[in-house]
This record gives C-alpha cells, sequence and structure tokens, in this order.
C-alpha cells in the first residue's frame, strides 16, 4: 500500500486525472483530504484506504458516466488517441529528416525507387501505428484491426520491393533539413491542437450491442480476450433468460464496458 500524505494523495490524483476528472474535481478532493487528515490527526491511508479504489469511488459517485466511457484505461480518448498517432508519425519524420542530414548530408537524392518505396512505408507506418492506438480505443472489431494490419504489412513488403525493383533514376533533389523541419511541425502541431471528438456512434443493440462491448473490452480496456467472452456469455445468457434489450437495461456498451472496466486490477505501476 502507497503511504506518505503526499505519495498517496500524488497516486490519487494521477488515478483522477487518468479517467478524465476535471482539475476542480481533483483539487477539491486533495483538499477534502487534507483537512479531514489535518483534523483527525488520521493517514489518508488510514482513513480512505487504498488510494487507487478511493479513486474509483470518487469517479463513480463524481464523474459523469459519459465521460468515463470515452476514455480507455490510460485516461485517453479516441481523439487524443488520433493526435498521438499525428505526433508519433511527425517524431518519425523529424528523426529520419536528422538522420538523413548526418548519414547523407545536406542535400539528400530523390529517386523512383526512393520516392515510391518512402511513400508506402509512410502509409503503412500510419495505418499500423492507428490499428495499435486509435482503433482499438474506439472500440473496432478484431476482425477489422486485423485487416489493418495486414494492409499495414503489404504496404511495408511494397516498399521493400520499390526499393529493390524500381529503378535508381534521380528525379530530383530534396535539402534534409527540411525533412526534419517538417517532421517538427507535424509533432509540434499535434502537440499543441485540441483533439476534436468524432460524433459518438447510434447506440447498437442486440448482438450489436454484445459485438461492440467485446471489442471495447479487449481493445479499449486491455482485457483478456477468455475474460471478455465469459462476461459477453454471461449476459447474452441472462438477456436470453429475461428477453431484454441491452441497451434499456445497461445503457450504451460504451458505459456498460467502463463499468466493467473500474472493476479491473490495475497493473500500471507509475506512482
Amino acid at each position: 500500500m502507497i503511504t506518505g500524505e503526499g505519495l498517496w494523495l500524488d497516486r490519487v490524483r494521477f488515478r483522477l486525472a487518468g479517467a478524465g476528472a476535471s482539475k476542480d474535481l481533483i483539487d477539491a478532493v486533495a483538499a477534502e483530504v487534507a483537512e479531514h487528515c489535518a483534523m483527525s490527526g488520521e493517514r489518508p491511508e488510514a482513513a480512505f484506504g487504498d488510494p487507487d479504489e478511493y479513486a474509483r469511488v470518487v469517479l463513480r459517485e463524481r464523474v459523469p458516466l459519459e465521460v468515463r466511457a470515452d476514455l480507455d484505461r490510460f485516461g485517453m480518448s479516441g481523439a487524443e488517441r488520433r493526435s498521438e498517432v499525428v505526433a508519433q508519425f511527425g517524431l518519425l519524420v523529424l528523426v529520419a529528416g536528422m538522420s538523413a542530414w548526418i548519414g547523407v548530408g545536406l542535400l539528400l537524392p530523390v529517386t523512383v525507387a526512393g520516392a515510391t518505396g518512402t511513400l508506402l512505408l509512410a502509409v503503412g507506418v500510419i495505418i499500423a501505428l492507428c490499428a495499435v492506438h486509435v482503433m482499438k480505443a474506439e472500440g473496432h472489431r478484431p476482425s477489422v484491426i486485423a485487416r489493418s494490419w495486414y494492409l499495414a504489412l503489404a504496404m511495408g513488403a511494397g516498399a521493400a520491393a520499390a526499393f529493390l525493383v524500381l529503378p535508381d533514376a534521380r528525379l530530383t533533389v530534396v535539402q534534409a533539413p527540411l525533412i526534419a523541419v517538417l517532421g517538427a511541425a507535424v509533432l509540434g502541431w499535434a502537440l499543441i491542437r485540441k483533439p476534436t471528438p468524432k460524433a459518438p456512434p447510434v447506440p447498437a443493440d442486440g448482438d450489436e450491442w454484445l459485438s461492440r462491448l467485446h471489442s471495447l473490452l479487449v481493445g479499449r480496456y486491455r482485457m483478456p480476450v477468455a475474460q471478455a467472452k465469459d462476461v459477453v456469455a454471461e449476459l447474452r445468457s441472462h438477456l436470453g433468460a429475461t428477453g431484454g434489450s441491452p441497451l434499456e437495461e445497461f445503457g450504451t456498451a460504451d458505459q456498460y464496458a467502463a463499468t466493467v472496466a473500474e472493476g479491473m486490477p490495475d497493473k500500471r505501476r507509475w506512482i
């Protein structure tokens, strides 16, 4: 257990911020805990228990479910994940430009093989990053994510073939620092822009609801596949017995998935 008022409060702050709590709420909770401990003389772990569990209680009672339901286990929304992909791609371009500048020189020759292969490789990297970060966070089906991986691998194979087979005829030259500047610009834009949320999906029902629940548990919340199947099977059995609608009984699949995820153990140990 985390002990010491400072470390305990830091852990609570971290968990609340990661789950989408506002700064005002986080500051209010910290002030309430500090005031109680000052007046009672108790340590926070004695008065409020484990910081992770206390943060979960605060989230359940004081943060709307629709806010929590849009965030993954690391407190990031799909919109923030898309910005993350742009930032990662910009960083890769920045590193590539700097490496070319150091390894080749100021002027970088652009050939048919190099231009085609680089373009295919860039598209493949973007697709792979989206599959890893964005598509899982947004609850896409595993089959869709798998097809994205296949497409990314195909782009990588196409890039390798282009580098090996296409002619090395020079088309033009590019100043390597410009590539690094472009990467830095993309990275900076991704870091300062305000993520734009996508329109929420039309609430699913019936089998589609159960399918989306499975995708969210496995992708957004990193639940083991076998455990997610058990959750879905239990709900399917319940709904079969009652004849009810999952949307009417449990709300949207995103909201129910967030509720289930709140009870999952947190394996991160960053604090």
